[in-house]
């Protein structure tokens, strides 16, 4: 498990620690311990976005792969517009195996 003290100099991460154990432990600390937790976790901010969804991404990609050409995936209510390739394995490196275009809303 990663910890803050572990970057600390050799010298110093026992006080480190002992601080941070300090400062996560108040009452007021309730949204740093959560920030901690999602470091920890590698849990992202915003669980409702494309990165959110490992699994599922993972998914999608391998069918664009395997069973599409020039795939493309719409997504809206993002409030503004984009466009990005997504990459096989989900990583911005590799093969190229759809496109994403987000949109502000999407209408019929």
């Amino acid at each position: 498990m990663y910890t803050i003290s572990a970057n600390a100099p050799t010298e110093s991460q026992a006080d480190v620690q002992a601080y941070m154990e300090e400062l996560l432990a108040g009452s007021s600390a309730g949204l740093f311990r959560a920030a901690a937790a999602m470091a920890n976790t590698q849990t992202t901010w915003n669980r409702d976005d494309w990165n959110s969804f490992g699994h599922e991404r993972a998914q999608i990609l391998d069918v664009c792969k395997n069973d599409a050409n020039n795939a493309i995936i719409l997504g809206g209510d993002l409030h503004d517009s984009w466009a990005w390739t997504l990459y096989e394995g989900g990583n911005m490196t590799g093969t190229p195996v759809a496109v994403n275009l987000g949109a502000p809303g999407v209408t019929r």
